[in-house]
């Protein structure tokens, strides 16, 4: 394997929470007016006032969600996601697909079908190329990472600015004075299975944890914190109930004795799709934008992607029904896709030819048809079991808890409504949500005709709720869940 460039090693990015959470709202500045939120996360001991500090937070992870992490090529020596050429971001060409989409031939499971690629840093930002100039972008809109590093501490602004003022003056981590917070940023392969990816996350949660054992922590003071966004939830919620262990060969639950919650506090949830996403199952069966900025995406390379088949709604959540009985479509179920071409096993000339690109060595479109769907199998398998065992109910041990945070301000795609003989989308249902996850996923509820006047029901044992106006990529530059979210990691008991 080759050496990782030094410029793609440990960057300074990688430390941005101890006041990555702070910053925006809490960086100390002389102003006439001084936020309420400012005021009471100072440091009570720094003085004269001028030299004010916010105060210190021990160590805190962070995992991003779908497409959050850089990925490097071992073979090529260049970055293939996280730096791009301008005006040919994601075009899709021939070697641009083979390079992101998962080899889906050359093994007999899911863990021995690799490539090249390795996460090597979570993508605070991103560099695009244009011309002979290179610019350094947020690169993941609305995320903890961008946008909680310098608007509010612009010593200009009189009043609290808002989630849109603090989108649009984030800026480069580049742009920032080097800081010393403790933020562990959790780099991993989103298009995998997120069980593998276990391993990485521990890692960062042991290094973190030895710190504040060295810093004198002791008991459940000395676990760590972690937030999480997004796809992270998965891999977070399965770490936390089964540590580093792989899924049964046999398609069982893994032991349940929660081995990860030993080294953590608190874990926060920010737009987490518990109960899956219908975002994720549009995109496998008719490929399209990843993210608003992003060109469309080819079925079969986002259906290379097993992360996307785990976030598919729950089986039984009644999330994608027939429109001719209102009868739920078993999207776990291989047929269903076979009878309905779905995703990988569209069988049209456009979809053959990048079959074709990303399977070279089979030379008949049959054989590809057959390799696409024994993939397709494998990870439709993969996601059930996973699924399975985390909508196992159960509560963590004393010592941890789980607090999320959802918004049910936006319209969001709750229902797929199927064309039984086409199987085409005829119609999306819209619920209260965060526009990418619904407001009952982030809950994890059950409910499939809830009473409001009635608990609900969910496989996860919150310890507190918290609900944000915020859309999914940019819920965290809502004041209010960030004045939350600093009360979680700062004061609460």
């Amino acid at each position: 394997m080759k050496k990782l460039p030094d410029h793609w090693r440990a960057p300074v990015s990688m430390r941005l929470l101890s006041l990555a959470l702070l910053t925006a709202l809490l960086t100390s500045c002389v102003v006439a007016k001084r936020d309420p939120v400012t005021e009471i996360y100072i440091n009570p001991e720094s003085k004269p006032e001028s030299q004010s500090k916010p105060a210190t937070i021990p160590p805190v992870v962070i995992t991003s969600g779908f497409l959050g992490s850089k990925l490097f090529d071992h073979d090529s020596g260049e970055v293939a996601w996280g730096h791009f050429l301008g005006g040919q971001q994601l075009v899709f060409r021939d070697d641009v697909q083979r390079r992101l989409a998962l080899p889906m031939t050359g093994g007999d499971t899911l863990v021995e079908m690799r490539d090249a690629l390795e996460p090597i840093e979570p993508m605070h930002n991103a560099v695009i190329e244009l011309g002979s100039k290179e610019i350094t972008v947020n690169a993941y809109p609305g995320l903890i990472h961008g946008l909680l590093i310098g608007a509010a501490s612009d010593s200009s602004l009189e009043e609290e600015p808002s989630a849109a003022d603090l989108r649009k003056w984030a800026r480069s981590i580049e742009d920032e004075p080097q800081m010393s917070d403790p933020v562990r940023g959790v780099a991993f392969d989103w298009r995998r299975d997120v069980t593998e990816e276990t391993p990485r996350l521990a890692k960062v949660i042991d290094r973190a944890y030895q710190e504040k054992l060295d810093q004198g922590y002791t008991g459940d003071s000395a676990k760590v914190d972690i937030v999480t966004h997004s796809l992270g939830a998965l891999l977070v919620r399965y770490y936390l109930r089964y540590g580093t262990q792989a899924l049964p060969e046999d398609g069982s639950a893994p032991v349940l004795d929660w081995r990860g919650a030993e080294k953590v506090r608190r874990a926060i949830f920010l737009g987490p799709p518990i109960s899956g996403s219908l975002d994720s199952f549009k995109l496998l069966i008719e490929g399209g934008r990843p993210h608003p900025v992003m060109p469309k995406t080819p079925v079969q390379v986002s259906g290379s992607w097993v992360s996307l088949y785990q976030l598919m709604p729950d089986r039984n959540s009644n999330s994608v029904r027939s429109s001719e009985d209102g009868t739920e479509i078993d999207v776990y179920d291989i047929e269903t896709w076979e009878k309905f071409g779905w995703g990988l096993l569209n069988r049209s000339h456009d979809s053959q030819q990048v079959l074709e690109n990303l399977m070279p060595d089979l030379r008949s479109r049959e054989a590809r048809y057959q390799a696409a769907r024994r993939y397709l199998e494998m990870c439709l398998k993969q996601a059930l079991q996973l699924r399975t065992a985390l909508n196992i109910p159960s509560s963590p041990p004393p010592g941890t808890s789980m607090h999320v945070f959802a918004s049910n301000a936006w319209d969001t795609e709750g229902i797929a409504v199927i064309e039984p003989t086409s199987g085409k989308i005829v119609e999306m249902v819209k619920v209260p949500g965060d526009g990418r996850v619904t407001r009952s996923s982030a809950l994890g509820d059950r409910r499939l005709d809830p009473d409001p006047t009635q608990a609900i029901e969910s496989p996860v044992d919150w310890a507190t709720v918290h609900f944000t106006s915020g859309e999914h990529f940019g819920m965290v530059a809502d004041p209010t869940l960030i004045n939350n979210l600093l009360y979680l990691l700062l004061q609460a008991p």
